[in-house]
């Protein structure tokens, strides 16, 4: 094969390179008619070189196909050329036909705006010359596919006096393509030729010149010529046409007929008339259905020059415009009305009755439809813009066209397109920025719907043929992305205790990648339709349903959640069943199953709350109506929250059937009675709880119980109950409860040392953390864990089974234990039963029934002698009066109350224990509830601990937790030696949760003597919130008394209660918080985060509430970090995720999920985030406590593993603090990637880590060889953001709708949010655009630059990987003041999307159709004889392959092959070249 550098100023020939065939690559460019115009615009289409594809980056163009290949050393000739180049290749004729190249041959080029600007030059010795034309042509911006610059104008070829003079009056050629100019020896000079010869300028003397009639030909069309002949001064030229039957007799008449005037043997004529003019008809329109030549009358001879002018007209009419197709209805069909279902009432009630939508895609695309057969529908492409410079896209311009050029133009856009659905539909996720629309479809009240679609339908139809057999073919592609997000929550209230299920409802998702033929039927060409198939396709769009119920309550129950949900659509867009009358198959599929577990007083209750499976909810081809076609609840889906497994293989739960069902149908409001739940909760038995002990109690001989401790009345309203005080001198403290302890659980399992990092990325996007350790196995169900730090020590405090001896039988008890994690091994230790003597009468600890706790740290080192430095504990445990048959009401009203304060080596500093509120009213029944305990500061110092619960009373046990109940708050404080309490606060009977939380900045008071601190409680009453705020002032003489001394000094010294009534009753609160480190709390509002805050000192005041959470995302419940930065919740999911579907919309086989999340949202500048995955765990989440981390968020989690037995796991989950990208999905934006020049790229990408990012660098590398390309830092900023499925505000027809759906957070939220920052702009967490941030858990598309490196070529396999994450404010759970570096995690390079770079292919070779003009001399006869114009004068200018040739394609294919192997040795002096090129000066735009 040569490899040449055609003639070009200042450049000198190489050496031939000949290629051994054996080093050609193994495959080779494909070569189609559409591939060789790939590269450049509209020109004389019959005239364009094959296009071979790319290499070193610069395109190729085959000069001579026609070699041997079967010889020893093959060879061929191709052209390169740059972006800004044309090549030019001159060919003569033998009189065989064969094709031969003409050596130094002059070729000029005149600008037809500008006759000044013209090139010339002389072809090589291959016949080929090259044009830099980026001073005479117009830049054309094809936006990401580049700059071209479009040469339009004449061209012509001399060569001297043995060769006509050829000239093409217009061609039209974009840099970066290669053409074939005809040139034709002279055989008799006494016989007249025409130079050009042109039909509105085209040449029709050597390319086909077919052309419509049509009504908006309005402006007159020229017909030129320019003769060349001897021995006379004047020629008459006539323009006539000819029968095309078989007779060819010649019309009477000439069309027209002009006299030329010949000077020096050369004489020109034009004559112009509405030749095309149709509507109305005018008089020099020329007819169809004939052929047509140009006679010439000179010195006594008629000459005949028959030229290739066809005339056609054409039954399509010309229309542009914005449309909205339905597949498979007819073209300009509006779209179908939607079909409305209702969901089932057996569904929660947020989603119960809701009105959907049953989505039948309308996709809105520009389309274009004109007279020469062509048909464009382009989602998201901008004909004006993409089809820019194409004259058939004006309504005028394809009646100044032929058919040639414009097939060339509309392929080579059609070629552009379906080169961008490639590169974009093996995308995980994205659609190309230039080519993409947006539309959006509401499927509920409360669910929409963001589409971005990039597709398009490209057609042409057989105008050529008879009228009855006319039709469209052609291609459509699409690709939709889909993106849904939406919190629901729906309340499910279990006796007086209201929750909420939050029903996290998403979807994001590549929802369609199709690439279908299309057609009309013959004879109604309008009519466009997919082309239905044997097997069908359609659209699955599925709402994923993923509950949560927050981190399990505060109060009287602690619940787990587990279950899944999804709405299925099945929309069919090419169907198989043909004969039904709807053409479109619409399937809906709904399925939902929650399973709940509530524990509470070692009670459980695992219910199935849902549990709905309808396969076809809806069927548009099974009903008439518009009703759902209701079906029959399935068995629950078996979760891990099941009692157990039925012989067929069924979950075992304690409702024998949906808990929702049962609420319904018998309150109506969603709610289940406390008589319900008493009647289903079922007793963790004594031998449930040896299954899990994990400790030993032996009995301490010769014990002798302590005396009881019996409260003393000190003042009015005032009770201290003496605190037994442990003896710290003494050696052995254990047994003080009677009992001594051995510790007979499972070693814990795992090691949690080192620095926490990443395991990988889930799949649904966050961190898969490498430490998620399992450090206790078999453990009890319901640990209520608590994670304190105290002096450095981490120590874990739980509820554990320990095994007693009771009258000769094993039972087990339940018992507060505490566990300290080593930071030397990494190990938790052995858990240790706290030992706290028993101090009211009658009860052992063997009988007592440990249940809920709280934990509260002093760790200031005795600021006051009554406070002592420690670990408080406040704890409630029950009695079993009837053994395993007690019933939960029973087990609720039989309470024993301890407080006990430890240190750091877990040792007994004093404790006490009382069976009911000192001084309060006799009752028939009482229970103790929510046990809470805080450090109140005064001054920013410890200034007492601060106790609280609720008593609940009524005159029968079944009424205690009614509306009949009287309850109240009871408040103590534990001093040196005495615990005190005061009067009880009268509460709302139903109050069901208690929290408590010092004032901060405390209201600290002065008197004299006399000191002050306040605190305040938070009641929550179902759906209500009531706040008292408590003061307590004492002396300070008592504050600093000897502990020996203080009951006395109690009864004499000034120390009172006092309450102030703030709140009262505010509804539909519920989840509320305190909020660390300010003076205001978090609650949810309706599911929407609020901020409140009251004055502590007002009494009945008011709320003063500010939205500080996502509008659209609702809330169930939620923890928060001690530096109140961050929000924490749960979801675990098991079931059904997704219905499947055959092809013909047959509900099949169900996709399953199993997947456990911890989310979170992080409080950014007076706003918290939406929700993200923080991260993923391979167990289930049924209780977390949150550990005190520095750069990471470090968890204590329980999973249940056999609720049947009671049984649950314990891991320690660390997750470190990340910033992190995923790429989701990697396309080059071009159609061609030139070697050495920048090349756009889109990037989908997902933050999956924890931290705001602005940018990252994303580095271009070679997925075959590993090596780097390029390296660029991208931001983040808007400029660099594309419009998406997830960005739909950013189309540019987005609506005031779209902007407003786009909106996370309310208007009046964002503006306070910024006032309470004190900044000014855009908001990044509620304009992340134009902030130029990614918000963790979202998804966006951007566009990258990199620089092609200089030595690709070919098709090149590259990917794109990110690492260096920018990011400004890292906002984390680490206390205030920790300086935090996240870690920078990069995606392994294997799992990163690849992109090809690749080469256009093709199957056929392309037939140039050149050939040279044919002369005839009219005979006596009337008849046309040839004449003998020389040698090479007449005949067929045989084309580069000829049609028909049965060895053109593998000579073609061979050619190409060869080229890119030979490439390799010619690219290095190409490089040279263009360097010096380069270095040269040039003030070029």
């Amino acid at each position: 094969m040569t490899n040449y550098e055609p003639n070009r100023p200042s450049t000198s020939e190489p050496e031939p390179v000949h290629v051994d065939p054996d080093d050609c690559p193994n495959t080779s460019p494909a070569l189609t008619r559409r591939s060789f115009l790939m590269g450049g615009g509209a020109t004389v289409a019959a005239l364009m070189l094959p296009y071979l594809g790319i290499f070193d980056g610069k395109r190729a163009y085959a000069l001579d196909p026609s070699f041997d290949a079967g010889s020893d050393n093959p060879t061929a000739q191709f052209i390169v050329l740059s972006a800004y180049e044309i090549g030019l290749s001159v060919y003569d004729v033998d009189s065989q036909g064969k094709t031969t190249r003409v050596p130094g041959a002059k070729v000029t080029i005149i600008s037809a705006g500008d006759a000044s600007k013209r090139l010339d030059a002389v072809t090589d010795n291959l016949g080929a010359v090259v044009f830099d034309v980026r001073d005479v042509g117009a830049t054309v911006d094809l936006g990401p596919d580049g700059v071209r610059y479009r040469f339009e104008g004449s061209v012509t070829v001399s060569n001297g006096d043995g060769y006509r003079i050829c000239t093409l009056t217009k061609i039209r050629v974009d840099s970066g393509t290669a053409m074939a100019l005809p040139c034709c020896k002279i055989g008799d000079p006494s016989i007249p030729y025409f130079e050009y010869l042109s039909f509105n300028g085209w040449d029709m003397q050597y390319c086909e010149c077919e052309v419509l009639r049509t009504g908006a030909a309005y402006n007159p069309i020229p017909i030129t010529g320019k003769l060349h002949l001897a021995g006379t001064q004047t020629a008459e030229v006539s323009l006539w046409t000819r029968t095309t039957d078989g007779t060819q007799t010649l019309d009477g008449k000439a069309l027209f007929t002009v006299n030329v005037d010949v000077k020096n043997g050369v004489g020109t004529f034009r004559r112009s008339d509405l030749f095309l003019k149709l509507e109305p008809p005018s008089d020099a329109l020329l007819p169809k259905d004939r052929s047509f030549e140009v006679h010439v009358k000179a010195g006594g001879t008629p000459y005949v020059f028959p030229v290739k002018l066809v005339v056609h007209d054409s039954p399509i009419p010309f229309k542009t415009g914005n449309a909205n197709v339905v597949p498979e209805v007819s073209f300009g069909q509006a779209g179908s009305s939607a079909n409305i279902f209702t969901l089932p009432s057996s569904f929660p009630a947020v989603l119960r009755g809701s009105s959907l939508t049953c989505w039948v895609p309308t996709f809105p695309l520009q389309f274009y439809l004109n007279p020469l057969g062509y048909f464009f529908l382009g989602g998201g492409i901008c004909i004006s813009k993409e089809g820019q410079g194409i004259e058939g896209f004006k309504q005028e311009g394809f009646a100044n066209e032929t058919c040639k050029s414009l097939d060339q133009q509309f392929g080579e856009l059609a070629e552009r397109w379906n080169s961008k659905y490639d590169a974009y539909r093996n995308m995980k996720r994205g659609t190309n920025p230039g080519t993409t629309n947006k539309f959006g479809h509401q499927f509920s009240s409360k669910i929409g719907i963001s589409f971005a679609l990039q597709a398009y339908i490209s057609a042409q139809c057989n105008i050529l043929e008879n009228p009855n057999s006319q039709k469209f073919t052609g291609v459509m592609a699409a690709i939709i992305d889909a993106y849904a997000f939406a919190h629901l929550c729906q309340q499910f209230t279990i006796g007086p205790v209201p929750f909420f299920i939050a029903l996290n409802i998403s979807l994001d998702t590549r929802l369609l990648s199709l690439y279908a033929s299309c057609e009309s039927p013959a004879g109604d060409p309008l009519k466009i339709s997919l082309v239905p198939s044997a097997t069908g396709a359609g659209i699955v769009a599925t709402f994923a349903i993923s509950p949560s119920i927050g981190l399990g309550l505060d109060g009287v129950l602690a619940v787990s959640l587990c279950g899944t949900g999804q709405i299925s659509t099945y929309i069919g867009l090419i169907s198989c069943e043909t004969t039904l009358s709807s053409p479109r198959h619409v399937v809906v599929s709904a399925s939902l199953s929650l399973d709940l577990v509530l524990q509470a007083f070692i009670f459980k209750w695992s219910g199935n709350i849902w549990s709905e499976d309808w396969p076809r909810l809806y069927d548009n081809w099974k009903t008439d109506s518009n009703d759902a076609i209701e079906g029959t609840s399935e068995a629950p889906c078996l979760t891990h929250l099941a009692l157990g497994v039925d012989g067929d293989g069924k979950g075992i739960y304690s409702n024998e059937e949906p808990a929702a069902l049962a609420a319904a149908a018998a309150n109506g409001d969603g709610s289940v009675s406390l008589a319900e739940f008493g009647k289903l909760a079922t007793i963790v038995t004594s031998d449930e709880l040896l299954r899990t002990k994990e400790a030993t109690a032996a009995a301490v001989d010769g014990f002798q119980a302590k005396p009881p401790s019996q409260p003393k009345q000190i003042k009015n309203g005032l009770y201290a109950i003496p605190m037994d005080v442990a003896d710290l001198g003494a050696e052995d403290t254990e047994g003080d409860d009677g009992y001594r302890y051995t510790d007979t659980g499972e070693d814990p399992q795992g090691t949690c040392i080192g620095d926490a990092g990443v395991g990988g990325i889930a799949d649904a996007g966050g961190i898969i953390p490498d430490k998620d350790v399992r450090i206790i196995s078999k453990s009890f169900s319901n640990p209520r864990e608590k994670v304190v730090v105290y002096n450095g020590a981490t120590i874990l405090f739980r509820l554990a089974n320990v095994e007693y001896e009771v009258n000769g039988a094993h039972v087990g008890r339940p018992r507060l234990v505490a566990q300290v994690y080593n930071d030397a091994t990494g190990h938790w230790g052995r858990p240790k039963v706290l030992d706290i003597p028993v101090t009211v009468p009658n009860i052992d600890r063997a009988d007592m029934f440990d249940c809920d706790f709280d934990v509260s740290m002093q760790t200031n080192s005795n600021p006051a002698s009554h406070l002592y430095q420690g670990i408080y504990v406040s704890l409630v445990s029950t009695l079993r009066q009837n053994g395993d048959g007690t019933s939960f009401f029973s087990a609720a009203c039989a309470p024993v109350l301890t407080v006990a304060v430890f240190n750091r080596d877990l040792r007994r500093l004093s404790s006490v224990m009382w069976r009911d509120e000192p001084g309060a009213a006799q009752a028939g029944a009482y229970a103790i509830t929510c046990p809470r305990v805080t450090t109140v500061e005064r001054d920013g110092n410890p200034f007492f601990i601060a106790m609280a619960y609720l008593r609940h009373a009524a005159s029968d046990e079944q009424s205690v937790f009614g509306a009949n109940a009287s309850t109240t708050c009871c408040v103590a404080v534990p001093m040196a030696a005495n615990l005190v309490h005061a009067s009880s606060i009268k509460v709302a009977p139903t109050t069901s949760n208690l929290t408590i939380s010092s004032i901060k900045p405390a209201p600290a008071q002065t008197d004299g003597d006399t000191a002050s601190a306040a605190f305040s409680l938070y009641f929550t009453a179902g759906g209500t919130l009531s706040i008292t705020t408590v003061t307590l002032a004492m002396s300070t003489q008592l504050a600093n008394g000897a502990p020996e001394d203080e009951l006395e000094a109690l009864k004499a010294a000034p120390i009172a209660f006092s309450f102030v009534d703030n709140i009262g009753g505010v509804e539909d609160v519920t989840g509320m918080q305190p909020w660390p480190g300010r003076a205001s709390f978090l609650t949810l509002s309706n599911g929407d985060l609020t901020e409140c805050s009251f004055d502590p000192a007002v009494e009945n005041g008011t709320l003063a509430t500010r939205i500080v959470g996502p509008s659209r995302a609702k809330l169930s419940a939620f923890r928060i970090s001690d530096n109140g930065n961050v929000l924490f919740f749960t979801e675990n999911k098991e079931g059904k995720s997704a219905q499947g579907f055959d092809d013909a919309g047959e509900p099949t086989d169900a996709q399953t999920e199993t997947r456990h999340r911890i989310m979170a949202s992080i409080y950014v500048d007076g706003l918290f985030s939406e929700p993200f995955v923080l991260g993923q765990t391979a167990h289930a989440l049924d209780s977390i406590a949150g550990v005190s981390g520095h750069s990471s968020y470090t968890f204590v989690t329980s999973s249940i593993t056999d609720m049947a037995n009671s049984m649950a796991d314990m891991y320690y989950v660390d997750i470190p603090i990340v910033a992190t990208a995923t790429v989701l999905g990697f396309a080059a934006e071009s159609v061609f990637t030139l070697q050495g020049e920048d090349a756009s790229f889109t990037l989908v990408l997902r933050n999956d880590g924890n931290v705001i990012l602005t940018g990252c660098r994303a580095t271009l590398i070679d997925a075959d060889t590993g090596e780097e390309a390029d390296s660029v830092m991208l931001s983040f900023a808007s400029e660099n953001l594309c419009a998406s499925a997830w960005n739909p505000e950013l189309f540019d027809n987005a609506t005031d709708e779209d902007i407003a759906a786009a909106q996370a957070y309310t208007d009046e939220a964002v503006t306070a949010a910024l006032g309470e920052a004190g900044i000014e702009g855009a908001h990044p967490l509620a304009d992340p655009a134009a902030a130029g941030v990614l918000i963790p858990g979202k998804t966006a598309q951007y566009r990258v630059t990199f620089t092609i490196p200089s030595n690709w070529h070919g098709t090149k396999n590259a990917y794109a990987a990110l690492s260096q994450f920018s990011y400004e404010t890292v906002v984390s759970a680490a206390p205030d003041g920790v300086e935090v570096s996240p870690l920078d995690h990069q995606a392994p390079h294997d799992d990163l999307p690849r992109t090809e770079l690749a080469v256009h292919a093709s199957n056929e070779p392309f037939d140039p159709g050149l050939s040279a003009p044919t002369i005839g001399i009219v005979a006596d006869d009337g008849n046309e004889t040839p004449s003998d114009g020389g040698e090479d004068g007449a005949g067929t200018l045989a084309g580069l392959a000829t049609t028909g040739d049965g060895t053109g394609l593998g000579m073609l294919g061979l050619a190409a092959g060869v080229a890119a192997a030979a490439f390799t040795a010619y690219s290095a002096r190409r490089t040279a070249l263009a360097r010096e090129r380069k270095d040269a000066p040039d003030d070029r735009p």
